[in-house]
């Protein structure tokens, strides 16, 4: 049987170059349509951005590091939720 359920993804990533300033923290939001929205968090909100996922319905599904140098500690997260045409990708 066929699973006919859509899902939305979220993808937050740490910016890890010592170069920045303020490394800080992307969200970006995909939903079955293909629209995408993004939000920018300060780099010492990582918490509050991981907490909003969950409270939203976000569940993480995969975390991803970058490449060695990063001492393998996960700079990017992969999170989904069921898709509900009435409601913003945001929300």
């Amino acid at each position: 049987m066929a699973d006919d359920k859509q899902w939305e993804y979220a993808r937050l990533e740490r910016t890890t170059d010592p170069k920045a300033t303020d490394p800080g923290i992307t969200v970006t939001y995909t939903a079955p349509d293909h629209k995408r929205g993004t939000s920018l968090h300060p780099s010492e909100r990582f918490d509050f951005a991981l907490a909003e996922l969950g409270r939203k319905g976000w569940e993480l599904v995969g975390a991803v590091s970058a490449s060695p140098q990063d001492e393998g500690r996960p700079v990017e997260y992969i999170f989904k939720r069921p898709h509900d045409a009435g409601r913003r990708i945001f929300d």
